[in-house]
């Protein structure tokens, strides 16, 4: 297969379209296992250079050298394979890491997954408790691929981070095998060897989510095992890699590249998007990179730097007396929580922060959701997954919501892995299993108690393969609701609405891709022509 590139080109241009899907699908899988096979020949490479470099030499000296020696091994690959040091130095210090992950290793040979998901999971796995020996791994750094060593070297950098999605998989079948007598069910639980990081790392990789969406997910594992040790580490990461960095670039212009806590971000991500959201109408001509940029610009205070609309029309929104009316008193310090919170508020239905009185410090745009009963992992909206020492800290200045107790799992918070079938459709109606309309299942918008509920239970798009926040996202009727006939159609009930961001929610509206949702709030994403199923998960 792929081995005449003529012939094959004829080949794909004469396919079938109903075979186009499938035929690229097994030439995605083949070019995984390809890669792995590459990778784990180049770290195989690597380690004899790095080997042969120690051999003859005395513990002592073996110290000396280690560093050298893994640039000897990094520029090995690089010529051998005739890459980048940077890449060869990515694929040296992931394969040295899959010697300790058999199980992600294998998966990985199988082309389950692409490299860079692969590398979320290596990552993920060395910031787990008890697996001593992955974080002796040749540096790996959690965020998208630069290795753990000094920022430095640039040997042994690795590239950044890119979204892949994953092979649609099925869940490991590991359940203990039932006897039916109580007296053996302690013995045979005692028996049943425990799921280790790997195989939570495993099932989640094996589900339709981007790659930013399963470090998040992984993120809240390592958390939920030990949290002490996940505030330990975010603050060694800091001190390795908080910078900023300013290069030049051409064209007169330079390139800003920082490293800053996840706070700090999400307050100057919301304070840019607030400053653009009262200040440029739907018409500027700009991009939205450049309006950024003069934000960024104008909240530094560089001089003579102010983001005004550029459309240049005498009826223009954001010029006269209603937007200078609107206009913040302190053109530097824009409330994000009084322009950008204010559809974030209609989208969440959380309740608004309360206004500063005069002389009072606007609070700090944060939204933290938290369980009281301290089982679910805190959650900085915006960002993701914090340790509890984190939201902690960020409570006293930031808007708390609160898990309600239904909607916490048991336990240490994890997925649960293992004997788990599908489970059944809740009611094809769209009635979401009622007999009769409970209140306010008749009427087409949702009542802002239902929708908060479900936006705290389902935190992403729930289209395959998306990773917008819920709170950006539109709830969307499962079975269309019907305006002339409202019982007839689906109602507005839970177990009928999911968040969909725009782009997905008109895509499910062409019909390609029709879902159905299950009793544990899991979607079955069925394709009309071809019947190939796609299931996402609520959380």
């Amino acid at each position: 297969m792929f081995t005449d590139p003529v012939a094959d080109d004829a080949a794909l241009s004469r396919a079938p379209s109903s075979e186009l899907a499938g035929t690229a699908r097994d030439a995605l899988r083949l070019s995984r296992q390809a890669e792995a096979r590459s990778l784990l020949a180049a770290h195989r490479l690597g380690q004899s250079v790095y080997d042969e470099m120690l051999m003859s030499l005395s513990p002592e000296r073996q110290m000396m050298v280690r560093n050298p020696a893994d640039k000897a091994a990094i520029g090995e690959i690089s010529l051998q394979l005739g890459i980048s040091r940077k890449k060869a130095g990515t694929w040296f210090n992931l394969g040295d890491a899959l010697q300790h992950l058999s199980k992600i290793r294998m998966a990985y040979l199988a082309g389950d997954f692409s490299t860079h998901r692969m590398s979320v999971m290596v990552y993920a796995a060395r910031s787990a408790p008890e697996a001593p020996h992955v974080g002796d791994a040749r540096g790996s750094e959690p965020t998208g691929g630069a290795e753990d060593v000094d920022p430095a070297n640039a040997d042994v950098t690795s590239d950044g981070p890119e979204e892949n999605g994953a092979e649609e998989n099925g869940a490991e079948e590991n359940g203990p095998e039932e006897t039916g007598a109580e007296e053996t069910g302690a013995e045979e639980d005692a028996a049943t060897p425990e799921p280790d990081f790997e195989d939570i790392a495993l099932d989640l990789a094996s589900r339709p989510s981007t790659d930013k969406v399963l470090r998040d997910e992984l993120e809240e594992a390592v958390i939920s095992l030990d949290p002490e040790a996940a505030a330990e580490a975010r603050d060694g990461f800091a001190d390795a890699w908080e910078n900023v960095s300013i290069t030049d670039d051409s064209s007169g212009h330079a390139n800003i590249d920082a490293c800053v806590p996840a706070e700090d971000a999400v307050f100057l991500r919301d304070r840019i998007g607030a400053l653009i959201a009262v200040r440029v109408c739907r018409r500027d001509p700009r991009t939205i990179g450049r309006r950024r940029v003069l934000a960024l610009a104008e909240l530094l205070g560089v001089p003579g730097k102010k983001l005004t609309c550029a459309c240049g029309l005498d009826d223009c929104p954001m010029r006269g007396p209603a937007a200078e009316a609107n206009e913040p008193a302190a053109e530097v310090d824009v409330p994000a929580d009084e322009v950008a919170g204010a559809r974030a508020q209609s989208l969440s239905g959380t309740e608004p922060a309360p206004e500063a009185s005069p002389g009072q410090a606007v609070p700090a745009p944060w939204t933290l959701v938290v369980d009281p009963a301290g089982v679910e992992v805190p959650r900085l909206r915006g960002f993701g997954a914090i340790d509890p020492s984190l939201a902690a800290t960020l409570s006293p200045r930031a808007s708390l919501i609160t898990l309600p107790p239904h909607l916490t799992r048991h336990g240490s918070g994890l997925i649960v892995i293992g004997d788990r079938g599908p489970a059944p459709p809740v009611d094809p109606t769209g009635h979401g299993g009622f007999e009769h309309p409970p209140p306010g299942a008749l009427t087409h918008t949702p009542s802002e108690r239902l929708r908060r509920e479900i936006l705290l239970s389902d935190l992403i798009c729930r289209y395959p393969f998306c990773g917008m926040p819920s709170h950006e996202c539109e709830l969307d009727h499962i079975v269309k609701f019907d305006h002339a006939d409202p019982r007839a159609g689906g109602w507005t009930v839970a177990f009928n609405l999911a968040p969909l961001c725009p782009p997905d929610h008109h895509r499910k509206h062409l019909g390609r891709w029709r879902p159905t949702m299950n009793t544990d709030r899991t979607i079955t994403w069925r394709n009309a022509t071809t019947g190939q199923e796609i299931t996402t998960y609520p959380r």
